[in-house]
């Protein structure tokens, strides 16, 4: 994939924007390191996988806790150093992003998405509510 950078102007493949890519990035590093989910979306039980690197998983972990994103925004915005601001390069962050990316991507592929468990499941484990898909008396009378 090209970075920005190497997109020719004319081209009319449309082209991934940073924002694009730190959003995909962030997603994978949600399906790879989490491998259980709540009925609701919630993520549950994150991945302890021996098959996965802890290097890895450390990039993963930096993806979905949002220190990826506070790195940037930190560098972009000069939140930072003034040397740290100056000498931040984009293109090489995007670069990065993308090999990120390729990694996540290629896990997932090989370990599979996040288990969404079913109600039965949540309500023996001991949760309760909404999130974990029970439906109250007053959520059924609502519906009627």
């Amino acid at each position: 994939m090209p970075t920005i950078a190497e997109a020719p102007e004319s081209s009319t493949d449309t082209v991934p924007s940073l924002k694009d890519l730190m959003r995909k990035a962030y997603n994978l590093s949600l399906d790879l390191g989490y491998c259980e989910i709540a009925p609701d979306g919630s993520f549950l039980t994150w991945r302890e996988d021996a098959s996965i690197p802890e290097a890895d998983m450390g990039t993963v972990s930096s993806w979905a806790d949002g220190l990826m994103h506070k790195y940037y925004i930190d560098r972009a915005n000069g939140r930072c150093s003034l040397a740290a601001t100056l000498s931040f390069d984009v293109e090489a962050f995007e670069a990065e992003v993308q090999k990120d990316i390729a990694m996540m991507a290629a896990h997932v592929a090989r370990i599979g998405p996040p288990r969404r468990l079913d109600f039965a499941e949540m309500y023996s484990r001991g949760y309760r509510g909404a999130w974990a898909g029970e439906v109250s008396e007053a959520d059924t009378a609502k519906a009627a």
